[in-house]
């Protein structure tokens, strides 16, 4: 997980580069078939829509019933290219030079998340969205459809919950080499009541096909020459030490489904106070010790 100086979904873990913006623009306009135009002001809009308005009473080709149905869905148009232009603009300020992809974006995914995209009004949820596509153009296939479906449906608790249970995700690392991030926390522990991430909203999540709830604890299976678990933990590096003879270490019974991980793995939430000292404790019941370094 990156680091950032704000909370929340909005805080993805890509840098701005304005330099390679419209290589960004481009893949999205060929795979959808949208034409970007320069960025107006609010006042715009209502002109926009009074001009289309006339442009439709104008055509005498179109039925007087046809007419009638483009005037309705005017300002739902000219809103819905609106609310993906500005998406686009936060694309393009997080769009990395350095991804190393230089292919087209996949049609399918881009209709897909269009479809998803085109009714985004809130500011702050367009930048999520922004920066999902940098992501999807940067790595395609790191944002599943999925993950797309799933913030179109979730509400703001979802969010709150969602942020809040990333604060007990760790950086699972393999010999020095980043892997996966990882949930480290269990359904009845007291840090979950504290965080006020009760059932209801831990079903939603899942529900949303973020995470997954099982009765049995999940396990990490370690090497025979492997001698402790590798994580980082916002900027701490934590080794979680087995007894002698052990090769797994338990992880919970709360897992990110691959959305979920695809979603974690870009946002930045602040530390749990007491985290490192509740897997000290959690850990200390199955014989394993925990070293901070």
């Amino acid at each position: 997980m990156g680091e950032n100086t704000q909370n929340g979904l909005v805080n993805v873990n890509l840098q701005p580069v304005a330099d390679v913006a419209n290589n960004l623009i481009d893949k999205f306009c060929n795979a959808v078939g949208w034409m970007a135009t320069p960025r107006g002001k609010g006042k715009d809009f209502e002109a926009a829509v009074q001009i289309y308005i006339q442009e439709i009473q104008a055509d005498d080709t179109l039925p007087p019933l046809v007419r009638a149905a483009k005037i309705t869905h005017a300002r739902k148009d000219i809103k819905e290219y609106i609310n993906i232009q500005e998406i686009l603009k936060h694309a393009q300020n997080y769009y990395r030079i350095e991804c190393g992809h230089d292919g087209p974006l996949d049609d399918s995914w881009a209709m897909f998340f269009y479809d998803k995209a085109k009714n985004v009004t809130q500011d702050d949820v367009r930048i999520v969205w922004g920066k999902l596509l940098a992501g999807e153009c940067c790595n395609p296939g790191s944002v599943p459809k999925q993950l797309v479906l799933a913030l179109s449906l979730m509400d703001k608790k979802d969010v709150d919950s969602f942020n809040c249970l990333c604060q007990f995700c760790m950086t699972r690392k393999e010999r020095g080499i980043v892997k996966e991030t990882q949930l480290m926390i269990n359904l009845d522990d007291e840090k979950i009541a504290e965080n006020n991430l009760n059932s209801d909203r831990l079903l939603s999540l899942e529900g949303l096909g973020l995470i997954n709830t099982m009765a049995d604890t999940y396990c990490l299976k370690l090497d025979e020459d492997e001698r402790y678990g590798e994580y980082e933990y916002h900027g701490k590096e934590v080794h979680i030490i087995p007894p002698d003879g052990v090769h797994e270490l338990y992880q919970g019974d709360i897992a990110l489904t691959e959305a979920g991980k695809a979603l974690a793995s870009l946002i930045v939430v602040d530390p749990i106070d007491g985290f490192v000292e509740y897997l000290q404790r959690y850990y200390s019941n199955f014989g394993s010790t925990v070293e901070v370094l």
